[in-house]
């Protein structure tokens, strides 16, 4: 028990320091054009559209959370060849299924992340 909250309290700091400076450094290193379409329409140079570094940091975070599960998943199969796993919606997953819903929650924070992208560099 103590073994896998330690696991826990640094899943949760490492996806959430990455999230942190992805997020940072979208925000410092992507740069929208020099005539966003968006300031043109709402007319006040001080004002700021919601930035897609947060979008970026969030995915991030999410995709190292769920690199960490993936990894954790992979080493404990070793030691539990025939656990079954649960999501929230369906229990007795093999170990090759709850990999696959693992998997395509990646891919999604991984669209995610370059949609995060482009919204800060088309919007600011």
């Amino acid at each position: 028990m103590a073994r896998t909250a330690g696991f826990t309290v640094v899943v949760l700091t490492v996806s959430l320091a990455a999230g942190i400076a992805a997020g940072v450094a979208t925000a410092e290193l992507v740069h929208p054009p020099a005539r966003a379409p968006w300031a043109a329409s709402h007319g006040s140079p001080n004002h700021q559209p919601p930035s897609g570094s947060v979008v970026v940091g969030l995915a991030v975070a999410l995709l190292v959370f769920g690199a960490m599960r993936i990894g954790y998943v992979l080493l404990e199969g070793r030691r539990k060849p025939d656990k079954e796993y649960r999501t929230k919606y369906e229990r007795g997953l093999t170990r090759r299924q709850y990999l696959g819903r693992l998997g395509a929650l990646e891919l999604a924070m991984a669209a995610l992340c370059v949609a995060g992208l482009w919204w800060r560099h088309v919007y600011g």
